[in-house]
């Protein structure tokens, strides 16, 4: 999912991707730092995400989904913005195909989470 999104230009690039020994199922991820971008949460603290900003976001969405795919984690620490605008998505590690993807049972609940996001559950479809 992260190279595909890569390849259309919504996500940084992927270095590396390896599951680290020892049974625990649990990916380390290596990808692109792009230093002129900042989270669309340390920009909405200060100022209003833009209308530009909003609609690639959800373009980004409504692309993931013709594919088939969920993102799962899609919240403005997981939006990059960058110059002019342009947005990118980070955190694919809870995406995968509509229907298939899953919430771990195990989540912080204090987060504001979509209201049809159901723990430990079949996706919402964001």
């Amino acid at each position: 999912i992260i190279m595909r999104y890569y390849n259309m230009g919504f996500a940084p690039e992927l270095f590396a991707c390896e599951q680290i020994a020892g049974g625990w199922h649990i990916n380390i991820v290596v990808m692109e730092l792009l230093m002129e971008y900042c989270t669309a949460y340390s920009l909405a603290e200060k100022y209003h995400l833009s209308s530009r900003t909003l609609k690639q976001v959800k373009t980004l969405v409504e692309k993931m989904h013709d594919l088939g795919f969920v993102h799962e984690d899609l919240r403005l620490s997981n939006i990059l913005v960058g110059p002019e605008s342009s947005v990118k998505l980070v955190d694919f590690d809870w995406a995968g195909k509509i229907e298939e993807a899953i919430y771990p049972p195990l989540i912080n609940h204090e987060i504001s989470w979509h209201p049809e996001v159901k723990f430990g559950a079949e996706s919402a479809g964001t």
